[in-house]
């Protein structure tokens, strides 16, 4: 994938892996090598979406929420 930045618009989007590292109930969580694709000028990180989805349903099997959640918040 070399698309063109959605942020810069200058730099191209570069298939890759990065880590991601997000708050869940308190509890931090951090995974070293999830796909993604990060802008060569100005690293913007984009996860796959396919990849967070899957992430997103284990979590919620693992850590149910009282009502349901459309995202993950996510701290770089």
């Amino acid at each position: 994938m070399n698309d063109i930045c959605p942020e810069c618009r200058f730099g191209r989007m570069k298939a890759t892996t990065a880590p991601f590292i997000a708050s869940i109930h308190a509890r931090v969580l951090t995974i070293p090598d999830v796909p993604a694709t990060i802008c060569d000028v100005c690293g913007r990180i984009a996860y796959e979406t396919s990849y967070l989805n899957k992430l997103q349903q284990h979590l919620h099997h693992h850590f149910p929420t009282k009502k349901p959640t459309s995202s993950i918040s996510v701290s770089i």
